[in-house]
């Protein structure tokens, strides 16, 4: 029997980690080692084995003689919160340093004992200033090894059991004589590569790039206290805050298909990954396998040859395709991380992946890139896609309070640092916005703990990036770096050369991207600013940049971009600070470039913050534009601009919502909703001045129902017209529900749901129900005068373009089911009141004889354009399935739209719904009229001019909708086509015309053609 030594040394706080080692070498003594190598491991603890006597030096020299380190064969060092206490007969080292030295020239001189130290990677601080004393100690300690030949062991509570047991089982296998029976590992050694690969990751704090004030405690934790598990979902609005769940490592495998989660810039790819590594490698049933593209060096024919370079670096890769085979051994999970980083390489690198993943249909790939990243794997490889969400309010407080506890612990100052950010969060919509970034959000809250985080976005990424530019960092105080690199001595030298850089590669990005500008770092190079950084140093001041600075990030081909695009953002308005003020004509040009608004919303607040006077120039220019108006409407929500400015431009603003929308109306909006509660009078005055479109007509009032809901405003009464409209898409109550809420079968045919003989209306047969909806709609919109023309055009313009609309109609209701009848309609009129082409609608008013700029005539026009649902009730019908689920009317009309459409009037499942209907005989007469099967013409028109006899509220829609009349806007007067027609001069319309052949449509002929010519 060979009895291996095994010596620990320990402090006072590790006595619970000694009893874990215990355990694992009781176990393993008759398992592993009696049975193949008649091994026995003795533990020696000074805290059990030593006993009280006399020796020259103290305690520590009874200890010496009982551990005997020199004679160990295996020396095993645990470390937590200290390093123990010092003693001034050891020179003033403690006795845990004193036998790690004894252990360390043992192996020196005689090649034993082997050397296992452990770090505990989330020790327990207590923080007065003597235990800050033991930790900078412990520190010290840890940093001294480097060098030394001796590996550093990380562990938690959690895997330590399953790393010593790695560690010894591999310690037995170097004491084995090559002629043991001990089996020598064969294929894939698991066991190696979890405790090379399954060290506890640490909180990596190189990114944030801010430097931490003299003083400070230096931050040194593990990821998992820290650790905020972001939730993932299909959602990319950054607005919405509450949505998706977070996706865990259980989770993780359960997946049933590859995901890839994309991420903007610091919103915690990586970090997720590497939590999730650590917590499969846990796990005996997992091989986990992570992949970082960013750190990858060559190119290989096959995806097998990344994992080598991977794997290879830090344990034997022997059997690995064995092991990503074996269908009984441990899941391989591969997780590649930074597809962002590949650019162009994307998609020679997908090929390569999609191949393996052929080979080994075991392995489960999740994927994280940035939302730029180039042909990462799609739907068509089987991959899913989701998107790692914004911080919410509750997470940012989680995330904020672990952080001051994992920095400060229990010391004193901790509740009012934490109060302080906490109460510049909820000064600052602002600052709570940027904090739903991760990164961000670390950046702040670093910032804060020397002083209090400023209330304003370009004042926090002025501190930020400042502290980029300004950091001393580790490879500047002496380290070789492999690569030169340079900067400016002075700081302000720094900012204008990285700010002109920025503007540079904005001013030059003819995509007019609104993220990330990426370019190589050949075409950087020309733009660095030659007054800041001389020629010569152009190249090593762009490896600055992305090296010790961090302040950009180059990627795997050689493309450059700045680290997050808000620092890009706020480096561009510097330099428009600093160099083009004295040009406001230029501003305007860049109001009409979305991805310039940022950069000017910046700049206006830098410029306001020095010299007020030269903002007024520039809001002067901009008014002038739709553009700029809504631009200017942006920095105002900022905090910009004097009052009487301010009132001016809500004047302005007011007048174009409500003639139009487009996106830069929108986006003016979403400023407001993320504007400070410091500008709550302006958010008041905004309010009253929308009070006013209760006197809008009912789209304008659209617009500004939807404008309030963006900016987060009260919603502005309804008038009566508008009241009416948006009440009949719930109810129809009275005549004028009907009489206005049939303008909603523009958009879908099958308005409304219920009751439904009013929907079925819509596909009365004549040209007259169209001029009535005309006539309608301009009732709806416009003035009285406008009305009078209207009419007259009306009937004079009856040229039966019904049938191209008709054609035209087929592909746009057809997809349109009955369940929609309620939501269609109002995504209609929102899509008329904020993104029809409104240019168009001014040529067609023209076309009318109408005045454009006649109260709402464009609107009138716009509204008409874009209504060609009121031609598509055949086709919307005969697409019903299941029809035996409709009510019986529907039913019918539906077989006999489809008979209609196919012209089918012997249709026997037609004949077989008439035969059995039972209900009111205007149905039946309905069906066979638009089938064909006979001239109903007499028995429809004698019906609607007798709309009285029937029941409310299909009387109603008799009248309305297939006789005709129009109810003007004090919703009591009524018009009669017929005595519209002899007004205009012209011959009534008739009530029901007859069902002409169905359309051919040769698009390359000038005119379509009906099958009977």
């Amino acid at each position: 029997m060979i009895v291996k030594r095994v010596v620990v040394g320990f402090p006072g706080d590790c006595k619970q980690y000694v009893d874990i080692l215990e355990k694992v070498i009781l176990e393993l003594n008759p398992s592993v080692a009696e049975k193949f190598g008649q091994l026995l491991m003795r533990l020696y603890r000074w805290d059990q084995d030593a006993h009280p006597d006399f020796h020259p030096i103290g305690t520590q020299g009874i200890i010496d003689k009982v551990l005997n380190v020199g004679e160990a064969d295996l020396f095993v060092n645990f470390f937590a919160s200290r390093l123990g206490m010092p003693d001034s007969r050891l020179e003033g080292r403690t006795g845990s340093e004193h036998e790690f030295e004894q252990a360390l020239e043992a192996r020196k001189t005689a090649g034993n004992p082997i050397l296992f130290v452990y770090f505990h990677k989330s020790p327990q601080r207590q923080w007065g200033k003597e235990a800050r004393d033991k930790e900078n100690r412990l520190r010290e300690f840890h940093d001294g090894l480097e060098g030394r030949g001796v590996s550093r062991h990380y562990f938690d509570d959690a895997s330590l059991e399953r790393t010593l047991r790695d560690h010894l089982t591999e310690a037995i296998r170097q004491w084995t004589p090559e002629e043991s029976p001990l089996p020598k590992k064969k294929g894939f050694d698991f066991a190696e590569y979890r405790a090379r690969f399954g060290v506890a990751p640490a909180w990596d704090l190189a990114k944030v790039g801010v430097s931490q004030a003299p003083g400070d405690r230096i931050i040194n934790a593990g990821l998992s206290d820290i650790f905020q598990p972001p939730r993932v979902h299909q959602n990319d609005d950054p607005t919405e805050t509450d949505l998706g769940e977070p996706l865990g490592a259980d989770d993780v495998l359960a997946l049933k298909r590859g995901l890839v989660l994309q991420g903007a810039a610091g919103s915690g790819n990586t970090t997720w990954m590497r939590h999730t590594f650590h917590q499969l490698i846990q796990r005996d049933d997992v091989f986990p396998i992570l992949v970082e593209l960013r750190s990858l060096k060559g190119s290989y024919p096959k995806f097998e040859g990344f994992l080598d370079e991977v794997i290879g670096g830090r344990c034997p890769a022997a059997g690995l395709a064995e092991a990503l085979s074996e269908p009984n051994g441990p899941r391989p999970v591969l997780l590649v991380d930074g597809w962002d980083e590949l650019g162009d390489l994307g998609g020679t690198f997908r090929q390569l992946l999609i191949g393996f993943l052929a080979s080994f249909r075991r392995v489960l790939t999740v994927v994280t890139s940035r939302p730029y990243g180039q042909t990462p794997p799609s739907s068509h490889d089987r991959f899913a896609t989701l998107r790692f969400q914004p911080l919410n309010d509750a997470e940012i407080a989680r995330f904020s309070a672990d952080f001051w506890r994992v920095c400060y612990g229990d010391d004193p100052h901790r509740e009012e640092y934490e109060n302080r950010f906490r109460e510049a969060l909820a000064r600052s919509d602002g600052a709570r916005t940027l904090a739903r970034n991760p990164l961000m959000a670390t950046m702040m809250l670093v910032i804060s703990r020397s002083n209090p985080l400023p209330d304003k976005r370009h004042k926090l990424y002025d501190v930020v990036v400042r502290g980029l530019l300004n950091t001393l960092r580790r490879e500047e105080g002496g380290a070789k770096d492999p690569l030169s690199t340079w900067r400016p001595d002075d700081p302000e030298d720094r900012l204008r050369a990285a700010a002109g850089l920025a503007f540079a590669m904005k001013s030059l990005d003819k995509a007019g991207r609104k993220d990330h500008i990426e370019m190589a770092a050949s075409d950087l190079k020309p733009l660095v600013p030659r007054d800041q950084v001389p020629e010569e140093k152009r190249d090593d001041f762009l490896r600055w940049l992305t090296g010790p600075c961090g302040l950009m990030s180059d990627r795997s081909d050689g493309r450059m971009s700045f680290t997050h695009l808000s620092f890009q953002e706020f480096l561009a308005a510097r330099h428009v600070y600093s160099h083009l003020t004295s040009e406001p004509k230029r501003f305007v040009e860049w109001a009409g470039k979305a991805n310039w608004w940022e950069t000017l919303r910046l700049w206006a607040a830098i410029q306001w913050d020095n010299v007020q006077a030269a903002v007024e120039p520039v809001f002067t220019e901009c008014e002038a534009s739709a553009d700029g108006v809504w631009l200017t409407g942006c920095v105002m929500a900022d905090g910009v601009g004097s009052e009487d400015r301010f009132s001016r431009w809500l004047d302005g603003a007011m007048e174009r919502l409500r003639g139009s929308w487009d996106s830069n109306t929108e986006r003016c909006a979403q400023a407001w909703a993320a504007a400070s509660d410091q500008q709550g009078k302006r958010r008041e005055a905004i309010e009253g001045a929308m009070s006013g479109a209760a006197r809008w007509n009912w789209i304008e009032w659209l617009r500004a129902e939807q404008w309030a809901g963006e900016a987060r405003l009260a919603v502005p009464a309804r008038g009566p017209i508008c009241a009416v409209m948006l009440d009949s898409l719930e109810r129809i109550a009275a005549p004028p529900a009907v009489a206005f809420g049939r303008l909603w079968q523009g958009g879908c045919p099958a308005w409304p749901e219920v009751p439904e003989e009013l929907a079925l209306l819509s596909l009365w047969p004549s040209q007259r129900r169209l001029v009535s909806l005309r006539l309608q709609g301009a009732a709806s919109l416009m003035s009285a005068n406008a009305e009078r023309t209207l009419v007259c055009s009306a009937f004079a313009r009856n040229e039966g373009n019904e049938d191209v609309a008709r054609y035209f109609a087929r592909d746009f209701a057809g997809h349109v089911a009955w369940d929609f009848a309620r939501e269609v309609p109002k995504d209609f009129a929102q899509y008329v009141a904020r993104y029809v082409e409104r240019d168009f609608g001014r040529d067609v008013a023209r076309e009318w004889g109408l005045d454009p700029s006649a109260p709402g005539v464009i609107d009138f026009a716009t509204l008409e354009m874009a209504s060609i649902g009121c031609a598509g009730a055949r086709v919307h019908f005969a697409s019903l399935r299941p029809i035996d689920s409709l009510p019986r009317a529907v039913t019918l009309l539906s077989t006999a739209c489809r008979a209609s459409l196919d012209e089918q009037p012997n249709s026997p499942e037609l004949h077989r719904r008439l035969d059995t209907f039972q209900g009111d005989p205007l149905w039946p007469a309905l069906a066979r009229h638009l089938a064909r099967v006979s001239d109903e013409t007499e028995s429809l028109t004698q019906a609607a001019r007798n709309w009285d006899q029937y029941p409310e509220p299909l009387n109603l829609g008799l009248r309305y909708m297939a006789k005709g009349d129009i109810l003007l806007q004090d919703l009591t007067t009524h018009l009669d086509m017929d005595d519209l027609a002899r007004e205009a001069g012209v011959a009534p319309l008739p009530i029901v015309d007859p069902m002409e052949p169905e359309l051919q449509v040769d698009w390359d002929a000038k005119t379509p053609t009906n099958a009977a010519g």
